[in-house]
């Protein structure tokens, strides 16, 4: 079901990913999946400084963040 509403989104001949995040603290608010951003972003960074990707197109790029709050 989740992947069908995400459909939706998806332009024609688009892509989406699926990043599942996991940790080793039992913490909820524990900001491990934080680095896991920092490494995305540099990532689309060197391809824009390489010229793979238009700078616009990085500035409006939208990555839609879905969680699940841990129930306590």
């Amino acid at each position: 079901m989740f992947l069908r509403s995400r459909s939706e989104e998806v332009v024609p001949n688009g892509c989406a990913v699926l990043i599942l995040h996991g940790r080793q603290s039992p913490d909820p608010s524990s900001k491990e999946c934080c680095a896991t951003w920092g490494l995305i972003a540099g990532a689309i960074a060197a391809l824009v400084s390489e010229g793979l990707i238009e700078e616009e197109k990085f500035d409006s790029f939208n990555v839609p963040y879905y969680y699940t709050p841990s129930a306590n």
